[in-house]
């Protein structure tokens, strides 16, 4: 009995271990993800470690704005918070898993930003793409973000609605039937 209690004991996922293990991963994908969100936002936001309750890990992670207000979990965030952090956790997903060499892809990302938080991610995209990633997909309404790639191959799938002068569909040809 008291064997197994200290086997229970060490392999614990929040105290033993596993836990110690678990614990150290987790702070090591949030630090990343902090670094690439205050790259982009105007002020601190930090994601904490998640809590233990009732010895179990709650994966509920508290936000800190500006070192003062604390949101009890992420999906308390307003949606641009929201949104950026899902954007931190793409890019740190990626780059933990090896995969810089697949095309990060991008989907109407940064919709909910206001203007001055959406220039600077879009920037931030553009310093990934010449550091980090090879390939980068940008889908996107918004003329601001592709746009500003001169570099890009614009596609356009229905030109009706777009306003975009320059150069497209030059690396596909689309056929309507």
């Amino acid at each position: 009995m008291e064997l197994s209690k200290k086997l229970e004991e060490y392999l614990s996922p929040t105290k033993g271990i596993i836990g110690v293990s678990i614990s150290k991963t987790i702070n090591i994908v949030l630090e990343r993800m902090n670094e690439v969100i205050n790259s982009v936002w105007t002020y601190e936001i930090n994601i904490l470690p998640c809590n233990i309750e009732d010895n179990d890990l709650t994966f509920r992670f508290p936000v800190r704005l500006n070192n003062n207000k604390e949101i009890p979990d992420i999906s308390k965030g307003s949606s641009a918070i929201k949104e950026i952090i899902d954007f931190a956790f793409k890019i740190v997903a990626m780059e933990f898993l090896d995969m810089l060499d697949y095309p990060l892809i991008l989907d109407e990302s940064f919709s909910t930003f206001d203007a001055v938080h959406r220039r600077r991610a879009y920037e931030y995209v553009e310093e990934l793409s010449r550091e980090r990633f090879k390939q980068v997909f940008l889908i996107s309404h918004f003329m601001e973000s592709y746009g500003r790639h001169n570099n890009a191959d614009v596609i356009i799938l229905d030109n009706s609605n777009v306003n975009y002068t320059g150069e497209f569909n030059n690396v596909i040809k689309i056929e309507y039937k």
